[in-house]
C-alpha cells in the first residue's frame, strides 16, 4: 500500500521519541500496531530512518504482535520487494536473524522458485544469507535441492557467490560435497568457476574445508573429493597459473602445508618453464610461491634451472641476467635472494652456493641495478647481510 510523504513523516516523527521507558508502557507497541494494520509498516521500512526504528524495536515478547509483524513482511510482494530495497533489506535481515522454527517454512516457501534471483541481488543475497544461518537441516535441504543445476551461476556472481561461501563456511561434507561434486562434473564448469573473479574464492575455500575434513576421523569422502579437485587444477596447470583469477587457486595449493604431496607435484609442473613464466605478471607469483614454500628439494632444481638450465639469448644474457632485469622476473629473483639468505644464516635447508650465484651477479651488476628501484632492494639486501658491501660503498 503507498503512503503519502506526509503520513509517512509523520509515523517516523512519532517512533523517534520512542524511549524504553515509553516502549514498556505499550505505547510504541500500539503505534507499531497501528502500522501493520494500516499497511504503513512495509513503507516504513524501506527508509533509512524508518528502518533503524523498526530493527531496534521488533517485539520479542508480545507474540500476538510479533505474529502480526511478520505475517505483514511475509507477504509475497513485501517480503520480495524489501529483501531487494536499498533499505528495507536491513530490516528483513533482522526478522531472519530474530525468526523462529513456526515462520521458517514459511519463509522457505516464498524462497522457493526465486532463490536465484534472491541470492544475486546484492541486497537480497544478504537476507538469505542469514536465513540459511537460521535453518535447520532439513530446510537446508530444500534450498540446496534449489541450487541443483544453478551452483556455478551463483557461485561466479559477485553477489550470489557470497552465499554460496556462507554455504560451504559452516557445512560438513554431507552438505556442502554435491555442491563441489557439481564444480568437477566437467571441466568446463571447472574452468567457468576457478577463472572467475568471485569464483576463485569459493575453489580456495573448497581447498581450505577439504584441508580441515581429510584431518578428521572418517574422512574417506573428503580425500577423494579432494583428489578429484586436485585431479581438475592439474589437468588446467598451465592455463591456471598465468590466469588473472585461477593463479590464486595455484597459490594457495601451493602454500597449504596440508597438501605436501600435491604442492610437489605443482611446482614440478613449473619445471622446464621457469624463464618463460617468471616473466609473466601472473604465472611470476607462483613461481615465487614455490620457491617460499616448495621442499629442499624442488627449490633446488629451481634455483639450478634458472642458473645453468637455458642457454643465452643474443645477446649473451643467461636466465639470471634475463630476470634481473625484467619487470616481473625482478621478483622472483628477490625471492630467490631472500631463500638463499635464509640458507646461509641456518633459518632453512639448502646450498650455500645459491648466496654466492646471486651476490656475486649482483655485485658485478650494481651500475646498473642502482637505476631501478628493484635493484636497490637487491642491492641493500646484499649489504645488510654480506662483506660485498664493503665493495659496494664509493662504487
Amino acid at each position: 500500500m503507498a503512503v503519502s510523504t506526509g503520513r509517512l513523516g509523520s509515523a517516523i516523527n512519532s517512533m523517534v521519541l520512542v524511549t524504553p521507558s515509553v516502549q514498556q508502557n505499550g505505547n510504541f507497541l500500539h503505534s507499531l500496531e497501528n502500522l501493520i494494520e494500516s499497511g504503513d509498516v512495509a513503507e516504513l521500512a524501506k527508509t533509512k530512518q524508518g528502518c533503524f526504528l523498526l530493527q531496534q524495536n521488533v517485539p520479542l515478547c508480545d507474540q500476538r504482535l510479533r505474529a502480526k509483524l511478520y505475517n505483514a513482511f511475509l507477504q509475497k510482494d513485501v517480503f520480495y520487494t524489501l529483501c531487494g530495497d536499498p533499505s528495507g533489506n536491513f530490516f528483513m535481515q533482522k526478522l531472519m536473524d530474530r525468526s523462529s522454527p513456526v515462520e521458517h517454512p514459511v519463509i522457505v516457501s516464498l524462497v522457493q522458485g526465486y532463490l536465484t534471483a534472491l541470492s544475486c541481488n546484492r541486497y537480497s543475497t544478504r537476507v538469505m544469507q542469514k536465513l540459511w544461518l537460521k535453518l535447520n537441516d532439513e530446510l537446508r535441504m530444500v534450498l540446496l535441492d534449489e541450487l541443483k543445476g544453478r551452483e556455478i551461476d551463483i557461485a561466479v556472481d559477485p553477489n550470489g557467490t557470497h552465499l554460496i561461501q556462507r554455504i560451504i563456511e559452516g557445512a560438513p561434507i554431507s552438505i556442502y560435497g554435491p555442491i563441489v561434486e557439481t564444480f568437477v562434473s566437467t571441466n568446463v564448469r571447472l574452468r567457468t568457476i576457478a577463472e572467475g573473479r568471485s569464483g576463485r574464492r569459493i575453489v580456495q575455500l573448497v581447498f581450505q574445508k577439504l584441508g580441515n575434513d581429510i584431518l578428521l576421523p572418517h574422512s574417506e569422502d573428503a580425500k577423494a573429493l579432494l583428489e578429484k579437485l586436485m585431479q581438475g587444477m592439474m589437468l588446467n596447470f598451465e592455463q591456471f597459473v598465468n590466469h588473472q583469477f585461477a593463479n590464486y587457486v595455484i597459490q594457495y595449493i601451493i602454500s597449504a602445508q596440508v597438501f605436501t604431496r600435491y604442492t610437489t607435484e605443482a611446482i614440478k609442473k613449473l619445471f622446464g618453464k621457469l624463464l618463460i613464466l617468471s616473466q609473466e605478471k601472473y604465472a611470476s607469483h607462483v613461481v615465487e610461491r614455490a620457491l617460499e614454500f616448495g621442499n629442499t628439494k624442488v627449490v633446488g632444481a629451481i634455483m639450478d634451472e634458472i642458473f645453468n638450465g637455458y642457454e643465452h639469448d643474443s645477446d649473451g644474457a643467461d636466465a639470471l641476467e634475463i630476470l634481473l632485469f625484467d619487470q616481473f622476473g625482478n621478483y622472483v629473483v628477490q625471492k630467490m635472494f631472500e631463500i638463499a639468505i635464509d640458507v646461509r644464516v641456518g633459518k632453512r635447508d639448502g646450498s650455500t652456493y645459491w648466496f654466492d650465484v646471486l651476490a656475486q651477479r649482483i655485485h658485478q651488476r650494481y651500475h646498473q641495478l642502482r637505476k631501478y628501484s628493484s635493484g636497490l632492494r637487491l642491492i641493500g639486501r646484499l649489504a645488510s647481510v654480506s662483506t660485498f658491501s664493503y665493495g659496494l660503498i664509493g662504487i
